[in-house]
């Protein structure tokens, strides 16, 4: 008995694993437009109809392939930070709070066609932030438009 699940073991294992690993990571698909934010206070978007939640995009000059290199260098230099999506034109982004680590996401979109770079920053659950993620916003805004993206 304990050969005969011995050789079914060896003998479905592969196939386990090549099925784990065709699902393991799907394709990341760009998205055209930045989710709205909800009615709570805890989101900011260059997207917001809502003063209260509305900011302002960042802009850049040069190639947008350069802009997101700088970005995804300011955002690296940010404490508990994992960048989830990284590929041409997106970025998306989580950051956990020191204390209680609350989850933000927050997404980075490039429009080439007119050098500025749109976002949606929002926490994960909840409905205060208390500010957090406008005043995050503001930090990286600032440190992109003070960086000169050399290192």
């Amino acid at each position: 008995m304990p050969r005969r699940l011995l050789l079914v073991i060896v003998t479905c294992l592969p196939l386990l694993g090549s099925s784990f690993m065709v699902h393991a990571k799907p394709d990341i698909m760009i998205p055209t437009a930045l989710r709205p934010c909800p009615s709570a206070p805890h989101c900011v978007s260059t997207e917001a109809q809502k003063p209260s939640q509305h900011m302002v995009p960042i802009r850049y000059n040069g190639r947008p392939e350069a802009a997101q290199e700088r970005l995804r260098k300011i955002i690296k230099k940010m404490p508990r930070t994992v960048i989830t999506a990284d590929v041409p034109g997106y970025v998306a982004v989580e950051f956990k709070s020191r204390l209680f680590g609350f989850v933000d996401d927050v997404e980075f979109l490039f429009d080439p066609d007119n050098s500025i770079i749109r976002f949606r920053s929002s926490a994960h659950v909840g409905y205060y932030d208390f500010g957090v993620n406008r005043a995050r916003m503001k930090a990286i805004t600032v440190a992109f438009q003070t960086d000169t993206g050399a290192d």
